[in-house]
């Protein structure tokens, strides 16, 4: 209700478009597929209301009626309000189904995208799959966990129960497989030191615009280009296909 969560969603939203600006225009209309949409189904719903043809699959998509999709119908409700957006769309386009075996054709879609799903996946599988169904010159743009970063190593040592089995955040070595596959790649790293800095931040400042929070940025982004890059907590990964 206090619209956090769509203004996130905006900021990655925009993220992303800057990220895959160097190879597609976002103001076109183009061909997304949504991987792994979600209940609330969050960045279909922007995309959608950008204008693009949006497809989204995901296991959730299955239609039935019980007390916990009615919950999530309303939850839809109030985050398109927040948007801002029409809280209905003419055209439903979510698929149920498998996204390392998706049901799409060969070169279906202008760009790919999904946020902390294709680790939960079979990794190598999912990558040819979005391969195979991007056009070429297409574009796949995940935001996703690193596995190197420590913080979050030792978050995982200490909450075993606190994620599900198929879940392992992705490695350099995963990121470089994908790189190969696609043969093009542009990704941000992000979230290194301002992890601990926000958390301490939150104790020192009223603010979390601060001098603590803008140091821990820069230094960030000046690490984001070197080998340490991988120890960040997140990245966006884009993936042009040749």
């Amino acid at each position: 209700m206090n619209g956090f969560r769509s203004i996130g969603e905006k900021l990655i939203a925009a993220e992303r478009d800057n990220d895959i600006a160097p190879y597609l225009n976002s103001k076109d209309v183009l061909r997304v597929l949504d991987l792994g949409n979600g209940s609330l189904r969050p960045q279909y719903t922007l995309l959608q209301t950008a204008g693009h043809l949006t497809y989204g699959i995901d296991l959730v998509n299955r239609p039935q009626w019980n007390s916990f999709n009615a919950a999530y119908g309303f939850a839809r409700l109030l985050y398109r309000w927040k948007l801002g957006v029409p809280l209905k769309h003419r055209t439903k386009t979510r698929v149920c189904g498998d996204v390392t075996c998706l049901p799409f054709p060969e070169e279906s879609f202008d760009l790919v995208v999904g946020r902390a799903i294709i680790h939960h996946l079979d990794y190598e599988t999912a990558i040819r799959e979005i391969h195979r169904v991007l056009a070429p010159g297409g574009v796949a743009a995940f935001v996703e966990p690193l596995r190197g970063n420590p913080l979050l190593a030792l978050a995982r040592l200490m909450t075993p129960r606190a994620r599900t089995r198929d879940e392992l955040p992705l490695s350099s070595a995963q990121l470089r497989f994908a790189d190969h596959v696609f043969g093009s790649s542009r990704h941000l790293f992000f979230n290194l030191l301002s992890v601990p800095a926000g958390m301490m931040s939150s104790i020192l400042f009223p603010n979390p615009d601060n001098v603590l929070m803008r140091a821990a940025d820069r230094v960030d982004r000046v690490l984001a280009n070197t080998p340490a890059r991988y120890w960040m907590r997140s990245a966006i990964l884009a993936w042009r296909k040749s």
